[in-house]
């Protein structure tokens, strides 16, 4: 039996590769260990694809053909997510230690 993934973070981008590593620098070590990430590429022209496939390996990646709009990007994104708890983040965020626990906490308080 698979271990049940806590969870999901998707993050839609469009030719914004350095916010977009920045992000997930700070964010791998803000997550569970069994947390995956879903990075969205909304048709970047940039070498995000590449870029991303190369630097950070552990991130689960969505090529869309066609530029979606961030919606859309979430809709890919949220399709593929396997976790207990869905994120949406912003390809600018810098998470920092400790912001998902108030989430869980919440969550399971009233669910």
């Amino acid at each position: 039996m698979n271990h049940p993934i806590e969870v999901s973070i998707v993050i839609v981008t469009n030719d914004g590769w350095s916010d977009l590593a920045a992000c997930l620098a700070a964010l791998r070590p803000t997550l569970p260990a069994d947390a995956e990430v879903i990075v969205v590429d909304n048709a970047s022209t940039d070498g995000t694809a590449e870029r991303l496939a190369a630097e950070f390996p552990w991130v689960q990646r969505i090529f869309l053909g066609e530029h979606r709009g961030l919606p859309g990007g979430l809709n890919a994104g949220t399709r593929h997510a396997r976790g207990r708890f869905l994120g949406e983040l912003n390809n600018a965020t810098i998470p920092h230690t400790g912001w998902l626990e108030p989430l869980f906490e919440r969550a399971d308080a009233e669910p």
